[in-house]
């Protein structure tokens, strides 16, 4: 996903666009209902959510979560061919 189209959801769902490590974020939680996805430079997307936190816990959490390590770690893979879909962990 492009960060054209990442910020157009961003947007459309009545989110706020976050920063978070030097990466855009959008916050899409509701109430107790937390969640957060990052746009990589790899142009992929990291989710962080939870069901009984809110969304500052979240954003708490990604802000110390090694997000450029992931991202770095997927770029390296597809630029050896392999392909990096679904879940890291």
């Amino acid at each position: 996903m492009g960060l054209a189209t990442f910020i157009a959801l961003a947007q459309l769902q009545g989110s706020k666009r976050v920063r978070v490590q030097r990466l855009t974020a959008i916050d899409l939680s509701r109430g107790n209902h937390g969640k957060l996805m990052v746009s990589l430079k790899n142009a992929k997307t990291l989710t962080f959510e939870s069901r009984s936190v809110e969304a500052d816990t979240i954003i708490g959490f990604a802000k110390q979560y090694p997000i450029a390590k992931i991202d770095e770690a997927t770029r390296s893979l597809s630029e050896n061919g392999h392909r990096s879909e679904g879940k890291l962990f």
